[in-house]
């Protein structure tokens, strides 16, 4: 488990792994957003960049929870995702952007995603590609 206000990885070479078949979590500790492959400093919140992203190894990552003010998801390549199986999104807050997850800017590529938004699922992809 992560919790941090922001996540700095000073080498895309370096790996974070999961122990076995066990769940990796990424948690934001300060209320504020939480971007994949997006930058959400300018809110306070916890941005991974897509390089920083594929530092991540193991069967599932999950990130978020219900203390975070939303989460963002920029164009992710396959290169960025692939070293985990399952990508976990979960907005579970009740208010505000909190239960929510949006897909931004550019089309994502995961091996298998879940994501669970109390508040909603936004797919703001322009063009024909989306979340593959």
């Amino acid at each position: 488990t992560i919790t941090a206000a922001d996540l700095v990885v000073g080498s895309t070479t370096a790996r974070i792994y999961s122990s076995g078949a066990y769940n990796m979590f990424l948690y934001s500790t300060n209320g504020k957003p939480i971007g994949i492959g997006v930058d959400v400093s300018a809110q306070g919140g916890m941005s991974v960049s897509a390089a920083e992203a594929q530092v991540f190894a193991g069967s599932r990552l999950c990130v978020g929870d219900a203390m975070h003010g939303g989460i963002y998801v920029g164009p992710l390549t396959a290169t960025n995702t692939d070293n985990v199986q399952t990508w976990c999104f979960l907005a579970s807050g009740t208010s505000g952007a909190g239960g929510t997850v949006t897909f931004q800017t550019g089309a994502s590529q995961f091996r298998v995603l879940e994501v669970t938004a109390v508040l909603g699922i936004y797919l703001d992809v322009p063009g024909t590609n989306g979340v593959t």
